[in-house]
């Protein structure tokens, strides 16, 4: 899977430094982040994997997934059903069929049964296999780089406006019963100046 557990914490962390950067500002409102499970990302695989299964074969996407059972439409809807479980192991199989047109759950566990008899006897078919699964691997590498990149850059911006927002903030400790209405209880206050707490 392409680091998505790296996106998503680094998402959570930096929802988490707003949140606290608005507390410290005194705002009321708080930012709530929620994770869709289905992403761009997974699209973006979901397409490398066909794109690639299809071209190894000298066909379309719309070929390899339509009815015919031509030898190189069917061979190729195999491999994709084996790089796509293997990709995305959460998936149920019926999800799995889905991508590639072929129906229901026991249309899947055939057509990885027809993978793996194809895989042990026919060379070619191996072969071609082994090859089609590096290319992805190189393809969805290159995409992970892309994003990692992109989380990079994320990253160091979200530090730099951080750092910008909170340089005006001041903290200090209130003595024990000063300020925070409660006998014997620190608190911490904190000033921003207008400018900022309207930004």
């Amino acid at each position: 899977m392409i680091q998505r557990s790296a996106i998503r914490e680094l998402v959570e962390r930096n929802v988490q430094e707003l949140n606290s950067i608005l507390v410290q500002a005194g705002c009321i409102s708080r930012v709530v982040f929620v994770w869709n499970e289905t992403s761009e990302n997974e699209d973006t695989v979901v397409s490398i994997i066909l794109a690639n299964c299809a071209e190894a074969h000298g066909i379309s996407v719309d070929r390899m997934i339509s009815k015919s059972r031509k030898r190189e439409y069917v061979e190729a809807r195999y491999m994709a059903v084996e790089r796509l479980t293997e990709e995305f192991p959460k998936w149920s199989l019926t999800e799995v069929g889905s991508k590639v047109n072929l129906g229901d759950h026991s249309t899947v566990i055939a057509a990885k049964k027809k993978f793996k008899d194809l895989y042990e006897t026919d060379r070619f078919f191996k072969r071609t296999a082994d090859n089609l699964k590096k290319v992805i691997n190189d393809n969805i590498e290159r995409l992970n780089n892309q994003y990692s990149g992109a989380n990079r850059n994320l990253e160091e911006q979200v530090a730099h406006d951080s750092n910008e927002r909170t340089a005006g903030i001041t903290h200090s400790t209130i003595a024990p019963g000063e300020g925070t209405g409660v006998e014997g209880v620190e608190g911490t206050t904190s000033s921003i100046s207008i400018e900022q707490a309207i930004e």
